[in-house]
């Protein structure tokens, strides 16, 4: 009987010491495992605050991470394999005018209601891009390893590169407060803003600086997903055309690039700064209209 009780309380220590059958009396497992049930059952919001409480727990822990961004998607209805079948659609005729997905209004509705459904699909992108990225920068522990998101990571940061640009003023919300630009698409195949549209909203200094920072966040959200990507397919083309990816980074690099405002910068590298007035003409003779804008007269 001594026996029986001493080896009872030689496998209890034990067991206790290993890290491996820690979710038997951990809280932010007992949560994490609650927020599956709820997930499992349907109740998509309910078990995205468990899954919350779980990361508050144990921030570094990719499985709490990860489920909670499911939650998050399955809440808001999102349907990313639909969202990744447009990202990848990249127009390569010569046309002037682009529809870029997730970007242009949706022509059956109004700017307001057009505002709301995008914004409804920014917010959940950017709660689960917070979610993936310690992933997919390995600094993270758990089931969930880089590679599995690697997608995922993809599709939300392509998302939000095109989604950051109707967020203009960068409060991380879309509204219809949000200047709306119109994109063409040149005869070289380069993506140009309609600035002069924008005139009256860009005659503000907040506001330059506030389309800068659109633009530049813009290009960082599609680096990544471009370099996600290829990650994935390295040199398989079957789902992505690499060059196709490779060049819409490059177009909009340099149309970021090209169309930062009052920076003191030979953004167009012509030899002269902030030389162009917005005016919708190409005053420097360059082929771009309205780039490389300083002060508004």
């Amino acid at each position: 009987m001594k026996r029986n009780i001493l080896i009872s309380i030689l496998i209890i220590t034990l067991v206790s010491g290993c890290n491996i059958f820690d979710w038997t009396s951990e809280k932010d497992d007992e949560a994490f495992y609650e927020g599956m049930e709820l997930f499992n059952d349907g109740k998509f919001a309910e078990a995205k605050t468990k899954f919350a409480e779980a990361i508050e727990s144990d921030p570094e822990r990719s499985d709490f991470r990860y489920y909670h961004a499911k939650a998050v998607v399955f809440e808001a209805n999102l349907n990313y394999f639909a969202m990744a079948q447009n990202l990848v659609k990249i127009d390569t005729a010569t046309v002037m005018n682009i529809k870029l997905p997730l970007y242009t209004k949706e022509p059956d509705l109004t700017f307001a209601q057009d505002a709301e459904h995008k914004n409804r699909i920014y917010q959940a992108s950017l709660i689960c891009h917070d979610d993936l990225t310690p992933i997919y920068q390995e600094k993270t522990h758990g089931d969930i390893q880089a590679q599995d998101i690697y997608f995922d990571y993809a599709i939300l940061s392509l998302a939000l590169a095109l989604l950051r640009l109707r967020d203009t003023n960068g409060d991380g919300i879309i509204t219809t407060d949000d200047f709306y630009f119109s994109i063409y698409k040149s005869s070289e195949g380069n993506y140009t803003f309609d600035l002069l549209g924008a005139k009256n909203y860009l005659s503000t200094p907040e506001n330059r600086q506030s389309f800068n920072r659109t633009l530049l966040k813009s290009v960082d959200y599609l680096a990544d997903g471009i370099f996600s990507v290829l990650k994935i397919f390295h040199s398989d083309t079957k789902y992505f055309d690499q060059q196709d990816l490779q060049g819409l980074l490059n177009n909009i690099k340099n149309a970021a690039d090209r169309y930062q405002m009052d920076d003191d910068k030979d953004n167009d590298g012509d030899g002269r700064i902030d030389e162009e007035i917005l005016n919708g003409i190409d005053d420097d003779g360059d082929g771009v209209i309205d780039e490389d804008v300083g002060i508004i007269p």
